[in-house]
């Protein structure tokens, strides 16, 4: 077993890029049943995003680059 929390189900919330300080991804295996892009906010809140949701991919590309810079 591993220490880390799954994500059992996505926000309904659309979350701003400028609140998000990063993410991870989560991807379904024995561990996790869901693939899940999670957030990390700028008040240390941790939320669980579908990976098929538009928001979800353009705040990752925003990220991403962000990142990158």
């Amino acid at each position: 077993a591993s220490n880390f929390d799954c994500c059992l189900r996505y926000t309904e919330h659309i979350l701003h890029p400028k609140y998000i300080v990063g993410f991870t991804q989560q991807l379904a295996n024995e561990a996790c049943d869901i693939n899940a892009v999670i957030f990390y906010t700028k008040k240390k809140l941790a939320v669980c995003a579908d990976p098929k949701r538009n928001w979800v991919k353009k705040a990752v590309q925003i990220l991403s680059h962000r990142v990158k810079k």
